[in-house]
Parts: C-alpha cells; sequence; structure tokens
C-alpha cells in the first residue's frame, strides 16, 4: 500500500507543478524566459528536477522556450544532455529540432557537452538523432554539430581525446566526424592522445580508423591566403560570373527558367519523334530513297521496300542539319538545367542533380535510339554517336566542377 500512495503523491504534486506552471504562463507570458539568481529559467529548473510532464506542457504553449539560454549559455537541451535525460532530449528534439545547433558561452552545442562529460547514451541519442532527420537544415546540421568547434578549435573527436575515452572515439568514429581536423593549437585528436601517458587504447582506435598526426597533413592555403593571391583560373572566372547573375535572381525566376528549359527539353525531343514531313508509309515509297539505317541498327534482312517504311522522309543532307542543330539544342539545355540545380543550392541542388542524372542518361539513350531508327541515311549514325558519346562524361566532368567551386565557396563562407 505504501508503494501505491508514494506513486499518487507524486501524480497529485505533478499535476500541481503542472497547473501552477499554466496558470504563471497565462498570467505573465514573460516569466518562463526569466532567469533565476542562479541564471535559471524554468524550464532548466524542470529538466534539473526531472519533470518531464513539465516539460512537455510548457513546450505545447512555447516551443522555443527550449532555445532559452541561462547561465554560461546553457539551454535546457545542455542541461538535459548534461544530466542524461534521454526522455527530455526527445522532447526537446521533437519540438524544436533547430535548438540542437545552440551553443554555450564556451561554443560547444548539447552534443558537445555530452561528450565532453562523457555522457555516452546522451551522445549516441544526439548523433542518432541528427543522422537520421530529415528536416531541411539536416545536412548543416551534421556539418554545425557533429563537425563543429568550440571556442578552442576542438572538435568532438579532441574533445573525447583529451579525456582519454576510447568507447567515446568509437562512438564518434562510427558517425564519420572529422578524423584528421585541426584545432586552434594545429592538433589532430591523435596528436592530443600520443600527448597523454595513458592514452594507449585510444591511440590505438585511432590508429585503426587510419587517423593521422599533423605534420602527415598536408597544408591547406587559409582563406587569407586564398584572397591575396592574383591569379584567376578561366574556370573560378567563368563560374563567379555565372553565381553573380544567378544571386540577382529571384527563386521565382529561376522557377520559371526551368520550366522554360523543361519546355524546350520536351520540344527537341518531340522533335526526334516526330520530324519534319513525317516519316515514309508503306504505299507511298518514294523509288529514289536511300537504305534506312533501320537494317544495320536491328541486324535484320528486309526488301528495300520495307527497309524505307518508318523513316523520315527529310533528304538526308537536311536531315543531318536538322538533328545537328536539335541534338545540341537536347544536350546543352539538359547541362544547363543540372548547372542551375547545383549552382543555386550546393547541398540540395547536388542532390537533385545527382538523383536526375540517371534518368537523364536513360533520356540521352532513347533520344539516340530513336534518331538511328528514323535516319534515312547510315552517314548520320557515324555522327551521332561520337556526339552523344563524350555528353555523359562531359556532363559529369563539369558537374563535379561545379560542385566543388560552390562547396569550396560555401565553406569559406562559413568560416
Amino acid at each position: 500500500m505504501v508503494p501505491e500512495q508514494n506513486n499518487e503523491q507524486i501524480r497529485a504534486e505533478n499535476k500541481r507543478y503542472v497547473e501552477f506552471a499554466l496558470e504563471m504562463m497565462n498570467l505573465k507570458p514573460s516569466f518562463a524566459r526569466k532567469l533565476n539568481p542562479s541564471g535559471l529559467s524554468p524550464m532548466h529548473l524542470a529538466v534539473q528536477n526531472d519533470q518531464t510532464l513539465v516539460v512537455r506542457t510548457l513546450l505545447k504553449v512555447d516551443k522555443d522556450l527550449a532555445r532559452v539560454k541561462g547561465k554560461a549559455g546553457q539551454t535546457p537541451l545542455h542541461f538535459a544532455a548534461d544530466h542524461e535525460a534521454l526522455d527530455l532530449l526527445v522532447e526537446f528534439l521533437e519540438a524544436c529540432p533547430e535548438c540542437i545547433t545552440d551553443v554555450n558561452i564556451h561554443g560547444q552545442t548539447a552534443f558537445q557537452v555530452a561528450v565532453k562529460n562523457g555522457r555516452y547514451e546522451a551522445a549516441k541519442l544526439l548523433a542518432s538523432w541528427i543522422c537520421r532527420s530529415t528536416h531541411k537544415n539536416s545536412t548543416t546540421w551534421e556539418r554545425v554539430v557533429l563537425n563543429g568547434e568550440d571556442t578552442e578549435g576542438n572538435t568532438v573527436l579532441h574533445i573525447a581525446a583529451q579525456n582519454n575515452d576510447p568507447q567515446m572515439v568509437s562512438l564518434l568514429l562510427k558517425f564519420n566526424v572529422s578524423k584528421n581536423k585541426l584545432n586552434l593549437k594545429g592538433q589532430t585528436a591523435l596528436d592530443i592522445s600520443e600527448g597523454q601517458n595513458n592514452g594507449r587504447e585510444t591511440r590505438d582506435v585511432l590508429g585503426r580508423a587510419k587517423c593521422r598526426n599533423a605534420s602527415a597533413i598536408p597544408p591547406r592555403p587559409t582563406l587569407a591566403q586564398s584572397l591575396r593571391s592574383t591569379e584567376f583560373s578561366l574556370e573560378e572566372v567563368l563560374l563567379r560570373d555565372v553565381k553573380r547573375q544567378l544571386n540577382k535572381f529571384s527563386n521565382e525566376s529561376l522557377n520559371a527558367l526551368l520550366v522554360v528549359y523543361a519546355l524546350i527539353v520536351t520540344t527537341t525531343y518531340q522533335a526526334c519523334l516526330t520530324p519534319p514531313g513525317g516519316f515514309t508509309q508503306e504505299n507511298n515509297i518514294p523509288g529514289n530513297f536511300t537504305q534506312g539505317n533501320i537494317t544495320n541498327f536491328y541486324n535484320i534482312s528486309l526488301t528495300d521496300q520495307e527497309q524505307s517504311v518508318g523513316v523520315s522522309v527529310l533528304d538526308p543532307g537536311v536531315f543531318n542539319f536538322f538533328y545537328l542543330a536539335n541534338s545540341l539544342t537536347f544536350g546543352f539545355t539538359v547541362f544547363t538545367m543540372i548547372a542551375l540545380l547545383l549552382l543555386t543550392d550546393a547541398v540540395n541542388g547536388t542532390v537533385n542533380a545527382m538523383l536526375s542524372y540517371p534518368l537523364l542518361v536513360l533520356l540521352f539513350i532513347c533520344y539516340s535510339i530513336s534518331v538511328l531508327t528514323i535516319s534515312p541515311t547510315d552517314n548520320w549514325s557515324y555522327f551521332i554517336l561520337p556526339f552523344l558519346a563524350p555528353t555523359f562524361p562531359l556532363n559529369l566532368f563539369l558537374a563535379r566542377k561545379l560542385y566543388y567551386f560552390n562547396v569550396a565557396a560555401w565553406r569559406n563562407n562559413f568560416h
């Protein structure tokens, strides 16, 4: 009977806490953001006392209470990570996922606090949540949180190495954190581990993951050194000018431009399927018509009359000129669409372009087969294949160039 009474008392106290919190929020909403003499808000106190119901109620009223900064810039999420309150961590992340990027006065996120204080389960939960998140900013969060630096330039791997915590180091390496990043002292995580007398196990874990010392890493030019350079490559100048012009476009203008390009691709592909003048019919075969390429393409034996059925009625010279212009328009419009996707957004644009690329390759193959089938001359097949064959690697090469140029600028802007 005693345990049941205790449970009833706890439920009653929790109910009073919730009712009191709601009443205070109703009478004075700003009270929820006030700090007590110890530098703690009501949400911090609820986390400190493991009041899950109060936390859930406050978050329903205002989810941004998860981002209120108390003493030393600590948010309630920092408190939950430090206390390893896993259920509260989930409550905060579900209600306000943006709080994962909040830092304290030392430039540390809740994830870094969990690693620093050896909260293994909390660090595991936070890292898993980031990697599983489908939020629109999740890719940025992986960069900012998993590989972010504190005020001393230390990443979570540096911190775990300083703590000589091989279990935490093994966990972090599973989430593909930066292995060889340098802190402000010019040290990698392996350098820090080697400077400790009892860090052999941690060094072994880092060594198996192929982490390196700072001396083994090729020096990279700093942003200041890059900006002092007076030499500009043609590629850099062209991409810079294109980006400047694109930055003048609004999202609506870019979307309209992509729609126009999509219409051009559709039109040129339709011209391939239905060329001017149409096709020769079975009951209307020109006597002077040349043997169609359809025989050689499908490797079957047909009569001269059957070979002419279904090919373009255009003169071979006109046909070659028409499909040269049509193919050039088709190929370069497709490439321009990929370039626009990459240049407008380094991350999401890359994903969209890479997902679209296999489909575009198949579209080029279908285009080539259609042209070879209806061509009235064998000479066209010798022209179109050399033209379209380099299109795939050329598009891929240029797409990679655009991607790395954009990502480099993106990283420079961040740092």
